[in-house]
């Protein structure tokens, strides 16, 4: 399905109507495609982790590696302080660190830094604190999301793949196709990504309130207001419309 915008003159476009368009849109084609992509069903069951830190040439490294029922996991740190082990919880002081995780057949990537990171081989977990950031990032080559969260503290779960920002911010932002770009925002209060696999990834953003901001082509900005939960679904052919179509309905 496409949206053949040139038909109607560029000047006529506005906000409430283009999102309207969108909305229809989403609905048509989620009527369509939702029987062609099936979610399977995501469990908690814990993620084993096997980790071992070690000193190097940088300082001193933790690697880990392990299973879920979607996929893999593997997390690299470095850290110029020494990394403390006890009963399968390693602790990382002043801490960089990057992992994959494997969901449906993609690479979910991860990006922290944080003053304390805590890893848990025993149940997968990540946990900061003492400030920083952390991003989950997914990019197909056709449609990428990346979500950033920073704050005093973190968590993040492998199993389903899920972070936590307690009171501090989570940013999303969504490009499909080249064809759109949505842009959400979640500021001083609890919020939290969880990704469900799939086909792709979908993208599940939860807070309070959440403030977005939408463009499409060229034609039209608009800065929405959304209700507590936006799902941005990669499986979909025109996805860019399910969180315009979540946000202008609130």
């Amino acid at each position: 399905m496409k949206l053949h915008l040139k038909r109607m003159p560029v000047f006529t476009f506005r906000a409430p109507s283009v999102i309207s368009m969108l909305t229809v849109a989403a609905l048509t084609i989620s009527a369509t495609f939702l029987c062609a992509a099936p979610v399977r069903a995501q469990t908690n069951s814990p993620a084993t982790l096997e980790c071992q830190a070690n000193n190097n040439s940088n300082g001193y490294a933790l690697g880990c590696e392990g299973t879920t029922p979607s996929g893999n996991v593997a997390l690299n740190c470095q850290s110029p302080n020494p990394i403390s082990s006890n009963g399968g919880i390693y602790v990382a002081i002043a801490a960089n660190c990057s992992g994959t995780f494997t969901t449906g057949g993609t690479t979910v990537s991860n990006t922290l830094v944080f003053s304390i990171i805590n890893v848990d081989a025993n149940n997968g977990s990540i946990t900061g604190s003492g400030g920083g950031s952390d991003t989950l990032a997914v990019n197909n080559g056709l449609s990428s999301v990346s979500a950033t969260l920073q704050g005093s503290s973190f968590s993040l779960t492998s199993s389903p793949l899920t972070f936590v920002a307690p009171g501090g911010s989570i940013n999303v932002t969504a490009s499909v196709l080249g064809i759109g770009l949505v842009q959400l925002a979640t500021h001083g209060e609890t919020g939290s990504v969880s990704v469900t696999d799939a086909p792709l990834p979908i993208f599940v953003i939860n807070a309070a309130n959440i403030g977005a901001s939408a463009s499409a082509l060229g034609l039209f900005n608009a800065n929405l207001a959304c209700g507590s939960s936006v799902t941005i679904n990669l499986n979909q052919p025109f996805p860019i419309a399910v969180p315009l179509a979540i946000c202008s309905g609130s």
